[in-house]
């Protein structure tokens, strides 16, 4: 049913057909053996003093900017709660450090994402924004153009941030090759995020535009929220201590 989703989702937007009728079909359920943890903002204090770290280990001397740029990814998964593809690829187009939001598209759905920036990560962004940054430059030049998987990807790099902060998962093994997963990796940054939210009392029609959460019904609901519910929503998250 995904990839049939997919493809007649294309043909829609190709214009063959006018709707995508198997987005009527229910998923079935699943048995949920895994789940995912969060970080907590002390966590999170700790990943980033763990890139620091990295980043002055003589062994890191060839390539530090990647560490350094590890401290913004971070942010930006823990103040955003994009995906780990969406975060890296972030262009300076999709920033508008003006008013402070960021528009972008998700590659998984392909859809428009506008999130308010939280007032640290717009710190961080105005720190690292060329004076004549182009709009189609990487925010984070060096990680942008890593693959997210794979032994060199960002997920590994991630795991061994992890590890250098002592952080550690509930690791679950599945069948088959790579099938092994653990409740925490960068994609627990969106259910960071959300819970979050969730827990500073933002509703959960806000928090489903924040994160892309949607579907055809969901997005019927939610087209009428204004900017300053969302600005409002981001505000909410409590900020880190961070070294300067």
């Amino acid at each position: 049913m995904k990839h049939l989703r997919i493809a007649l989702n294309l043909a829609r937007v190709q214009g063959h057909v006018k709707t995508n009728v198997a987005e009527a079909v229910e998923s079935l359920k699943e048995k949920r053996d895994f789940w995912r943890d969060v970080f907590t903002p002390e966590v999170v204090e700790e990943l980033i003093a763990a890139t620091i770290k990295l980043a002055a280990h003589p062994k890191a001397q060839k390539a530090p900017p990647a560490y350094r740029e590890w401290r913004g990814l971070i942010l930006v998964g823990f103040f955003t709660g994009l995906r780990l593809s969406d975060a890296a690829g972030l262009l300076w187009a999709d920033i508008d450090l003006k008013n402070q939001m960021i528009n972008t598209q998700t590659r998984k759905t392909q859809e428009r994402i506008v999130i308010p920036i939280h007032k640290q990560l717009g710190s961080f962004l105005a720190e690292h924004c060329k004076a004549k940054a182009i709009s189609n430059d990487r925010v984070f030049e060096v990680l942008g153009a890593k693959k997210t998987s794979g032994n060199g990807g960002l997920s590994t790099a991630f795991a061994r941030i992890m590890k250098e902060a002592g952080i550690e998962g509930t690791r679950v093994d599945g069948q088959g090759k790579g099938r092994a997963r653990n409740s925490l990796s960068f994609h627990a940054f969106r259910h960071s995020f959300n819970s979050a939210l969730m827990n500073a009392g933002v509703n959960q029609e806000t928090r489903q535009l924040l994160t892309g959460h949607r579907s055809k019904e969901m997005n019927d609901i939610y087209t009428h929220a204004n900017t300053q519910t969302l600005r409002q929503a981001v505000i909410t998250i409590p900020s880190l201590s961070l070294e300067t």
